[in-house]
Order: structure tokens, then C-alpha cells, then sequence
């Protein structure tokens, strides 16, 4: 695949492609992003506070119930 690290192995007179061990001092691209957004944020709401905002206003008491 692109962008995947690799080795060469000689045994005998042939030499082989295989894909390296991970090193641990590299990280994966996911693993970089995570690192860069981690404590990014700068805001404090509860999670109520979002789970009102993505569902949105409360229905009206006086407004007929769909079913």
C-alpha cells in the first residue's frame, strides 16, 4: 500500500519485501491527529448542554403530538 513502510530481508541468494515492524517512535497518521486536537478545545459544556443543542428546542406543550 503507499506510504507503507518497508524492509528488505536477504536469505540465500534472494531478497524479500516485507513490511517493517513499527517502530515505536513512529505514529500512525490517526495517532498524529489525536495528538494535535487532544485539549484543543476551549470551551466547557456538559454533555447534556450538547445533547440539547444537536436535538433542538423542546416541542410546544400546546402543539398537537405527532404519532
Amino acid at each position: 500500500m503507499p506510504g507503507t513502510d518497508v524492509a528488505f530481508e536477504v536469505e540465500g541468494g534472494a531478497v524479500r519485501l516485507v513490511k517493517a515492524k513499527r517502530s515505536s517512535a513512529r505514529k500512525k497518521r490517526g495517532e498524529r491527529l489525536v495528538d494535535r486536537l487532544r485539549g484543543a478545545g476551549d470551551f466547557r459544556m456538559t454533555k447534556d448542554e450538547v445533547l440539547a443543542l444537536m436535538r433542538g428546542p423542546p416541542p410546544d406543550e400546546d402543539a398537537p403530538s405527532r404519532k
